[in-house]
């Protein structure tokens, strides 16, 4: 993977915008990580399926007690 190859969200159109949203919405995120932007400017048909696959693990409770935990450990 070309890691300086990215697709950032200005230029991101159709179904790749509202990838990026759905990212965002999901991790209450102002922008989206370089980690989707560079899958996406390589692989964007993995990306499409790997999202989709991964996403529901990132809306359990278990999730959001875990990232709070350790947001407040990187803060304290």
């Amino acid at each position: 993977m070309d890691t300086s190859k990215q697709l950032y969200e200005h230029e991101a159109t159709d179904w790749q915008r509202g990838l990026y949203a759905d990212v965002k919405d999901t991790f209450r995120a102002p922008i989206v990580n370089w980690i989707f932007r560079t899958t996406m400017a390589n692989y964007p048909e993995f990306l499409r399926y790997a999202w989709g696959q991964v996403k529901p693990a990132f809306q359990t409770r278990r999730f959001g007690r875990v990232s709070v935990e350790y947001r407040d450990a990187i803060l304290s």
